[in-house]
């Protein structure tokens, strides 16, 4: 060896050894001791180059783990997420250096399984199927690994752990999964050559066919490995194909065929179906199933109401969500459950992520019904005017409120009923004509109202007068609370006081009070 070469060697040796990081060594005045080096805190040195955050699993004990993009904690049913920095896996953190900058030996795919991430079930699978040299030797390849838990929690009636599934756990070339934009799909090793659904989520999670990404990029000399929370099992064909399959959707594979949408779930996508059980369907009233069932608009918005844009993974649903909307325009209201679960408007969702070619399906226990396939009769229950709702039923009106629009009704409140005018009302009146006062036809919305516009009731000859005022709408005493809201024959104004019908003029009024005279 040249003395040039043992100079150049010893000024590099020297140059790495008082390597000096400006941000993270720092000096401190001590009057004992003057300044003194200060190594930096953990969550310092942790949050530099090779780092990766890792969440809480929502719903879980506390102790299960997964990759986040998040910077910052989040709430999740009213409970605080754990977020941990650590080093990604095959990097180790220095004692004085920021972030992770030591380095593993890098192996091949099947031995960094093994050794650096501690999977056995995976590698295991793979040896049965004849895979073990292909993962050792060649590639390059993207493998994405269950995890221990995952296959533990397995249920093998659903699950077949054959050649075709392994194969659908991998991809030709390096795919980094943070690095894909949004949503997309890559093509698997299988011999039909199908596809996985890949999403990243505003919570921060990133998600292949519904099952959560816990380790992702982990290098290897012939590929890539990401560590899932779950099976994948090879789709089965389009979601069609998956609601026809399944005999606990039945009524709702009658229901597409009949509003000629199963063309639609057919297509691309991909899509999120919420679907639901035959008993789901039988739960509904004969009355509206039928009127719906009849009504080929009505019919198309209630399978539309049921329909996404997207993939929306069950395990990514979050209480507060605003940007779920259907392909029929109507917006899903979630809220969380107790034991930890999703309620979807009104219904639970059970059985969920179930996959297909192009899209997912969950299991739900209720029909969701749009306000384009409801009537006035059915609406007045959703929006708890239960009162009005009843006395309607009880008068035999229910086909008069559900029947053929356009309608308006100006529907009270339960506390306006009592009132003590509506009883002393009803003991010379009938009911049917005090109901009969709060509906007319045609269409009457607040959007065109002029001020003293009168309104012809279906109590004729009675009318009501619209007033309009600086912030608020009024029909003859009453305010209106809420306004516009469409049905499927008409629209519905709530207001805050029952309609009395009058036949007296203002004459008439003022010499019957005493006080007036």
């Amino acid at each position: 060896m040249s003395l040039n070469t043992i100079i150049l060697l010893s000024i590099c040796v020297v140059a790495s050894s008082s390597y000096y990081d400006p941000y993270y060594y720092y000096r401190r005045y001590n009057r004992n001791y003057g300044y003194q080096r200060q190594t930096p805190s953990y969550y310092s040195r942790l949050n530099g180059p090779n780092t990766c955050r890792y969440e809480e699993v929502p719903g879980s004990r506390g102790d299960d783990t997964m990759y986040t993009e998040r910077k910052t904690t989040r709430d999740v049913c009213g409970k605080r997420m754990k977020l941990e920095t650590e080093c990604c896996t095959g990097y180790k953190e220095d004692s004085y250096l920021r972030g992770c900058k030591r380095t593993y030996v890098i192996r091949n795919i099947m031995d960094t399984l093994k050794e650096d991430l501690k999977l056995n079930k995976f590698p295991e699978a793979m040896i049965k199927m004849g895979m073990e040299e292909d993962m050792k030797k060649r590639g390059a390849y993207t493998v994405f690994a269950f995890s221990n838990e995952a296959y533990d929690e397995m249920n093998p009636s659903d699950v077949k752990l054959d050649a075709d599934t392994m194969l659908y756990h991998t991809a030709n070339e390096r795919i980094n999964i943070t690095a894909v934009n949004g949503a997309s799909q890559m093509i698997t090793r299988t011999n039909e050559r199908t596809t996985l659904h890949v999403k990243h989520y505003k919570t921060g999670e990133t998600m292949v066919n519904c099952a959560r990404v816990v380790k992702p990029n982990i290098n290897a000399r012939n590929g890539v490995i990401h560590v899932i929370d779950g099976v994948l099992n090879p789709t089965p064909g389009t979601l069609a194909d998956v609601i026809d399959g399944k005999s606990k959707f039945s009524e709702f594979s009658k229901i597409l065929r009949k509003a000629h949408m199963t063309v639609e779930m057919a297509k691309d996508g991909p899509f999120t179906v919420f679907a639901p059980t035959n008993k789901a369907v039988e739960k509904m009233p004969s009355r509206q199933l039928n009127r719906i069932l009849q009504n080929p608009d009505a019919l198309k918005a209630v399978v539309k109401a049921h329909i996404m844009n997207g993939i929306y993974c069950a395990k990514d649903l979050e209480e507060g969500q605003n940007d779920m909307k259907t392909i029929g325009g109507s917006m899903f209201n979630l809220k969380c459950l107790s034991p930890p679960g999703i309620r979807i408007n009104q219904a639970k969702i059970k059985d969920e992520d179930m996959m297909a070619s192009n899209g997912v399906l969950h299991e739900i226990d209720q029909v969701l019904l749009p306000p384009e396939a409801e009537d006035v009769y059915d609406r007045l229950q959703d929006l708890k005017l239960n009162k009005f709702r009843e006395d309607i039923g009880q008068a035999g009106l229910e086909n008069t409120f559900g029947g053929k629009g356009p309608l308006t009704v100006f529907a009270p409140t339960d506390d306006a009923f009592r009132d003590p005018k509506v009883k002393k009302y009803l003991k010379t009146n009938s009911l049917n004509s005090l109901l009969l006062h709060h509906i007319a036809h045609g269409l009457h919305t607040m959007k065109k109202a002029v001020d003293n516009d009168n309104i012809s009731t279906k109590d004729t000859p009675s009318i009501v007068r619209v007033e309009v005022y600086r912030k608020k709408f009024g029909v003859e005493n009453a305010c209106v609370e809420r306004k516009d809201i469409k049905t499927s024959n008409g629209v519905i104004h709530v207001v805050n006081k029952v309609l009395i019908p009058t036949k007296k003029t203002l004459i008439e009024v003022i010499r019957e009070r005493t006080d007036l005279a």
